[in-house]
Formats: structure tokens, C-alpha cells, sequence
């Protein structure tokens, strides 16, 4: 594995980096993107005269943006004699605070209004929508409009080479990400995403997923982990978007947690309030075994999470991952509490229910089951409430106990009749849950019956390969644990 920069080093990178010192403008810049205009409270030299500017919009303030605050200053760095400037785009409070620490980045905030030129009072943060990244060129055009700055480093390179990528590129992207889980052919779409964005977690784990979920081929999909964490060495963020994705694609694997733990390392001690990159840290150390490290990183993280009720659930089930979740049953158990009455109860149900089962407390898991059924969330019924929860992005590999509870009761309710797509879906949720015996037997069923449907077949692959795998190295190495 090669070696990845240090924090240390990285700060060393920016105290040599050759552009000027950040300058104050005293009229500041007033700039257009296609959502608003946005003040220059903080200016950087020869900003405005760069050939293109990267604008990363915040709205969840300086929190928000504790992720990609090195990684941001490192771009600046790296690219500034090659006349690319970055920009953070933050609620006007926050943009002030920050600017006031002098970064290596412009800083800037949204008007409200053109109305008022001369207001700083005209800036608020209900000017910002999403987290966004906007790049424009020297004359306003827009190069790309992407979800955060993973794989910008290839829109900046191309941008500069006067061949820009393609704007589709990005939803192509996403597209794939939505679609990889649920099978199919992908490989030439992978391949195509990789090339144009070789910088991007997403497309990285992209195929890591597709030779998993689609192919079942466990060592190309080992391959792929390498080559990633090679090419993302010193991209801290598009590193921590692959690392998520891949530790929630599969648990069978711990080599592959290992080498994630190690890379995210870097990346977590150069983020120190990330919450991002701190809970996918926490993830990688829970899945390598390594709990008495990840206990230390678990206990600094509930006075960086403050009220956001997401992040409250993700840490808490995030907790569960461990070899022995008994001992953070407590902590998870407090996150959930704090993240009730905000929205959020569908993922409150289920990190719930994934604690109490990682935990042994089968008849209180059942007892929420039957409180959960009777909410809206089963509309769409029990498999479509099964499946999504397993292969959708925001949900792959986090409340996985829930799914395999309503698998269980459809199976109960359906009987003998249960049609191939439902066995297909009960295979997968036993797989998840590691039962991965009755997952290629009853995949093999499912395969069978629906005439050897390809991406049946690539799950049964799947299934069988990890199942010949985990037996292999329980005879080599007894009583030790993967």
C-alpha cells in the first residue's frame, strides 16, 4: 500500500506552498453562480484572476464544512500555480468567523438580494440550499455542478486542459451508485465512470460494488480496494466517500476493513471535528476488530454530533458494528434517544432494532417490529420495505436487522407460496445478517425457479464464493476471527 500523506506533512505542503499570502480586498468581489450571487468576505491573491474557481456551498455552516476544511486548503496548494481558486460558501456568520482565522481559500456568503450591493446585513443562510460544488470559468460559464468535492480534482484537470467533462457526467454517476446494488451488467459503465474520474470515491467504489453485488467475484473486488486506496492516497475527501461506501458494501471481508482502517487514518486525524470522516473512521476500526482504538474515537465523538439527529442514528449504529456491541449498547442507546422527535423515525426504528438485536435482545427487537408495522413505512410492502433498505446508497449495509425482521415475517405470512423475487430478497437480507448458508439455499431456489436470471445467478456467485471463502480460512486459521 503506498504511503499516504501525513497530517503533519500536509500541513508542511500548505506553509511551502509558493502563492501569496491571503489578502483582505477592500472592495470586495461580487460573484455570480447559476443559484444566486455570493460576497467575498475573505479574499485570497490573484483569486480573481484565476482561470477557474471551485465554490463549495456549506449551508450547515462551519460544522458542515469540518470534513473539507484541509482538503480544501491542500487543493489550494496544489493547484493555484495552475490558476485554479477554491472557495467555501458559508451562512454569513460563520463565513465572518472563518474568514477571521486567515485560510488558504477564498471565503465567501450568500446575498438574499442584488437590491442592497453595499449590505453585509443583505446575507443569510436561508440563501444556500444543499451542499453543493459549483466551478465556473474566468467569464462566469459553468464548468460542473457536483454533490461535494469528490472527484473534483478531475473536473479541474480537464477544465484546464480546455476539454471539460461532459455536466452529465455527474448524475451518470449517481445513477450507477443507485442502480449497482440491485445487479445488472454495469462493468462498462464502471469502466467509463473510472476513467473520467479516476479521483472519485463514488466511481471507485462503484466497481468494488459491482464486482461484489453483480458479479461475485470477491478478489477482482479486492483488486479494485487496492487500486483505489493507490489512486486516492492524498485525496482525504473522495477517500473517506469511498471508504463509507465499501465498509457498508459488504461485512464478510475484515482484509478489506483492515486496509480502510489504515487509509482513513490520515484522513480522520486531518478532520478532527469531521463528523463524516470521523463516523467512517469508527466504522473501519469496528469491522477491522480494532475496538479498543475505535472505543477512543466513539468517546470524542458525541460532542461533535450537537443536535443533528442524523448523525446521531448513524453513530449509533455505526456502534453496533462491533465484535462485542454490548459495550457500546449505552452510547448508541443515548444517540437514538437524542435523535427522537426530529423527522427521522423510520431510522430511528431501525437503528433501534439493529441495537437490540446486535445486543441479544430478540423479544424486545420483536416487540418494536410489531410497533414499527403498524406506522406508514410499509406501504410499499414487506419486500420493497426489505430490499430498499439493503441496496439503496443511503441505507446499504446499516439497518440490515430490519430488513431480515420483515423478510422473516413475510416468509411467515406467504408460506410455501413465496414467489423467486421474494426468495431473492430473504437470501439477500440472511446473507447480510451473515447466514449465509441458508442465503445459498435459498438463492440457489430463487435461481431455479426464475429460470437463471442473471442477477440472480451473480448473487448465488456471490454467495457461494464468500461461503467457500470464510470456511477456507476458518480451517486454516481456527478459532481466530476474519
Amino acid at each position: 500500500m503506498p504511503a499516504i500523506r501525513s497530517p503533519a506533512a500536509q500541513a508542511a505542503c500548505l506553509l511551502l506552498a509558493t502563492f501569496a499570502p491571503a489578502q483582505e480586498d477592500p472592495q470586495p468581489r461580487r460573484v455570480k453562480i447559476p443559484d444566486g450571487t455570493l460576497h467575498v468576505v475573505h479574499e485570497q491573491a490573484d483569486a480573481d484572476r484565476a482561470k477557474l474557481t471551485v465554490w463549495l456551498r456549506c449551508p450547515g455552516g462551519i460544522r458542515s464544512f469540518a470534513d473539507s476544511r484541509l482538503y480544501l486548503a491542500d487543493l489550494q496548494a496544489r493547484w493555484h500555480d495552475r490558476g485554479a481558486a477554491f472557495a467555501v460558501v458559508l451562512p454569513a456568520d460563520d463565513a465572518r468567523k472563518l474568514a477571521a482565522t486567515r485560510p488558504h481559500f477564498v471565503v465567501a456568503t450568500p446575498h438574499l438580494s442584488d437590491a442592497a450591493e453595499g449590505s453585509e446585513g443583505d446575507t443569510d443562510a436561508a440563501a444556500m440550499r444543499d451542499t453543493q460544488v459549483v466551478v465556473t470559468a474566468s467569464d462566469g460559464a459553468v464548468l460542473a455542478i457536483t454533490q461535494d468535492l469528490d472527484g473534483i480534482v478531475d473536473a479541474i484537470a480537464h477544465s484546464l486542459a480546455g476539454d471539460p467533462l461532459d455536466p452529465a457526467i455527474w448524475p451518470r454517476l449517481q445513477l450507477l451508485l443507485n442502480r449497482v446494488a440491485d445487479g445488472g451488467e454495469f462493468a462498462q459503465e464502471c469502466q467509463s465512470l473510472l476513467a473520467a474520474l479516476p479521483h472519485s470515491g463514488r466511481a471507485h467504489a462503484s466497481k468494488v460494488l459491482f464486482h461484489w453485488w453483480c458479479e461475485g467475484d470477491l478478489q477482482a473486488a479486492r483488486d479494485a480496494v487496492d487500486a483505489a486506496i493507490a489512486r486516492l492516497a492524498t485525496e482525504a475527501v473522495p477517500m473517506a466517500t469511498f471508504a463509507d461506501l465499501v465498509l457498508r458494501g459488504d461485512r464478510a471481508d475484515r482484509s478489506v476493513a483492515r486496509k480502510l482502517a489504515m487509509a482513513m487514518a490520515p484522513v480522520a486525524a486531518g478532520a478532527p471535528d469531521g463528523v463524516f470522516s470521523q463516523l467512517v473512521y469508527l466504522r473501519a476500526l469496528l469491522r477491522a476488530g480494532q475496538d479498543r482504538l475505535a472505543g477512543r474515537v466513539a468517546a470524542s465523538l458525541p460532542k461533535l454530533l450537537g443536535g443533528d439527529a442524523r448523525s446521531q442514528l448513524l453513530f449509533a449504529e455505526t456502534l453496533m458494528e462491533a465484535d462485542t456491541p454490548q459495550v457500546f449498547r449505552d452510547l448508541a442507546e443515548r444517540a437514538i434517544t437524542q435523535a427522537e422527535d426530529h423527522g427521522m423515525d423510520r431510522w430511528v426504528y431501525a437503528a433501534r432494532h439493529k441495537v437490540l438485536k446486535r445486543c441479544g435482545d430478540d423479544q424486545a427487537a420483536a416487540d418494536l417490529m410489531v410497533a414499527y408495522r403498524k406506522s406508514n413505512f410499509t406501504s410499499g410492502g414487506l419486500n420493497n420495505d426489505a430490499w430498499y433498505l439493503m441496496v439503496r446508497p443511503e441505507t446499504m449495509g446499516r439497518f440490515d436487522t430490519l430488513a431480515l425482521a420483515q423478510c422473516e415475517e413475510m416468509q411467515r405470512i406467504e408460506g410455501d407460496a413465496i414467489d423467486p423475487g421474494s426468495k431473492d430478497t430473504v437470501a439477500l437480507a440472511l446473507f447480510v445478517n451473515g447466514r449465509i448458508d441458508e442465503a445459498v439455499a435459498l438463492q440457489t431456489e430463487a435461481a431455479k425457479e426464475s429460470g437463471d436470471t442473471e442477477t440472480y445467478v451473480g448473487r448465488l456467485t456471490r454467495y457461494r464464493a464468500t461461503r467457500d471463502e470464510l470456511a477456507k480460512a476458518a480451517q486454516s486459521s481456527p478459532g481466530t476471527k476474519r
